[in-house]
């Protein structure tokens, strides 16, 4: 429905249709953006008087104009520009705490504005209670590292050498290193090579590397795993390369035989409940109040999941879709979240491929359980992709907030004609070619490019950025498409710099902190009557 039509419905007082309500809430989000609000009896501080003096606003502001104003992109929003990222978190604090323009809204009106219209939020203050805030703060207190633990506690920890766990990526290695009874099984074959997504080898697919032929397909890697102890999770992130690799999508696995040029990045992502399984000894540190306001706003008896999240820049989550609401806490470090409405992914290529792993040589690998810290550890990674034989579908999309910061609408067309004309070259060639850039601007007037354009361009995308800062909770609606990406955040950024500015530095007994990322999130099962669910699947659009 155009956004005047919505306008004139509001503007004449009728009460607005299931559909006019849901465009009227897309419309916003793509002028305005991510909303930032206090809610009655969550944040901090924040009660019913702050609510009724929001209504009786001498300017005569409404709730709608004040989220307008409020939103991390909108014109109002003076937290709203890329430097969010990296703002002083003090200063931040002042201003959220200012209270002025920030919206008031009750569970009510929570539930009314954002549950039921499918509409993303980030809600101030409801953390400003918890121990969390202060005490994981301390590397020390996080990762056990003077063992108060009652018992040793193992953890799950992912390892890639691209900081790409359960991710869509362009994987070349030489067959020759696979091993034959692995090849015959889920290498070669009918239904293997019918599965297979090939794309052209960095050299021609006759060509040899030590006498086997060098394959590239697009694959789903998921991360080798290992069970670890606190403190040697902490020896691995220590050691982790702090940025991914200039290209994390498109890897070369012949090169793993060097250990030095592929470090293995480290990040505890295990979700599954992680919270009351794994990290059981941090509950304490955390107040039950996002998780019991997420079962009143959700209409649920208990929550589905509670999971842990500990990591550092290097790593990302790539873009996909979760079928459960998510209050996502964050506690230490910056969260950046690229989002695409639901509505809109199916506009996102959505492929089946083969799945495989990442591995750790152990042969070739050095793991000592003994080491307190794996500082002793020597880690390589198998140089070819561990195929199960199975195949996933996932979103190959991949855009970054810096990117979508500058302008969200055209970094969105541009990678999404990349993928397209990506798709278009390997099923019309028989040696299918994946461009460089190149060669894609030398071939921007051929028949696949101008179709790959034309394909883009009947598909808006309207991706939304919101970097989520410590103290501050995300409320993203169930199925909503989301690329996580983390930061470190400005109390850890200035301490590590005091550390290597110190004239003891080298000579420091203690390394300076981790630029970590910790946060907890609570998911919901969705609810298939909500009003947006029902439209999304009136039209077709529940993926």
């Amino acid at each position: 429905m155009p956004t005047s039509a919505v306008s004139s419905a509001t503007s004449c007082g009728c009460p607005l249709t299931l559909l006019e309500a849901f465009a009227s809430s897309a419309a916003a989000l793509r002028q305005f953006g991510i909303p930032r609000v206090r809610v009655v009896g969550l944040s901090e501080g924040c009660t019913q008087q702050d609510y009724e003096r929001q209504r009786a606003r001498p300017d005569g502001k409404d709730l709608e104009t004040l989220l307008q104003e409020s939103s991390l992109r909108g014109p109002h929003g003076r937290l709203g520009t890329a430097s969010r990222r990296t703002q002083n978190e003090q200063s931040s604090l002042h201003e959220a705490t200012a209270y002025q323009n920030v919206p008031v809204v009750t569970e009510q009106e929570f539930m009314s504005k954002f549950v039921f219209h499918s509409r993303p939020c980030v809600i101030l203050d409801a953390l400003e209670a918890w121990p969390a805030l202060r005490k994981w703060r301390d590397d020390c207190y996080v990762f056990d590292l003077d063992h108060t633990v009652m018992r040793p506690k193992n953890v799950t920890v992912a390892l890639t050498p691209n900081g790409r766990a359960d991710s869509v990526t362009r994987v070349t290695y030489a067959t020759a290193a696979v091993p034959a009874e692995e090849a015959a099984r889920v290498y070669a074959g009918d239904e293997a090579c019918k599965q297979a997504v090939l794309l052209s080898p960095l050299t021609h697919a006759a060509d040899t590397d030590g006498g086997g032929a060098i394959r590239q397909e697009k694959i789903f890697m998921y991360a080798a795993e290992l069970r670890v102890t606190l403190p040697q999770l902490y020896g691995l992130l220590l050691r982790s390369p702090m940025r991914s690799p200039p290209h994390p999508i498109d890897i070369d696995m012949r090169t793993y035989a060097d250990k030095q040029r592929t470090p293995a990045i480290a990040y505890a992502q295990l979700q599954n409940n992680c919270l009351n399984t794994e990290y059981t000894h941090l509950r304490v540190d955390l107040l039950p109040n996002v998780e019991r306001f997420g079962c009143r706003v959700f209409s649920k008896e208990a929550v589905e999941a509670a999971n842990v999240w500990i990591g550092i820049p290097a790593s990302v989550s790539s873009m996909h879709q979760d079928w459960v609401e998510n209050l996502y806490s964050v506690v230490r470090g910056v969260k950046e979240f690229v989002l695409i409405p639901p509505w809109e992914g199916p506009f996102v290529p959505k492929p089946e491929i083969p799945a495989a792993a990442f591995a750790i040589d152990e042969a070739a690998s050095l793991i000592d359980p003994e080491d307190d810290r794996a500082e002793s550890w020597s880690l390589q990674f198998k140089q070819y992709p561990v195929k199960d034989g199975t195949v996933v579908p996932w979103m190959d999309f991949d855009l970054a907030g810096a990117d979508a910061e500058v302008d969200a609408e055209g970094a969105a067309r541009a990678e999404l004609e990349g993928r397209l004309l990506e798709k278009l070259r390997v099923s019309t060639s028989p040696s299918p070619s994946l461009l460089s850039s190149a060669e894609a601007k030398r071939a921007s007037n051929d028949e696949d490019a101008a179709a790959a354009r034309e394909e883009a361009g009947r598909k808006p995308l309207h991706p939304l950025v919101v970097y989520v800062h410590p103290g501050e909770t995300l409320y993203l609606p169930a199925m909503w498409l989301h690329r996580v990406a983390q930061h470190p955040d400005s109390t850890d950024l200035h301490a590590r710099q005091r550390h290597s500015g110190s004239a003891n530095a080298a000579a420091s007994a203690s390394p300076p902190p981790l630029p970590l990322t910790a946060a907890v999130n609570y998911w919901y099962d969705m609810s298939f009557s909500n009003p947006s669910v029902v439209l999304l699947r009136e039209f077709g659009l529940l993926l």
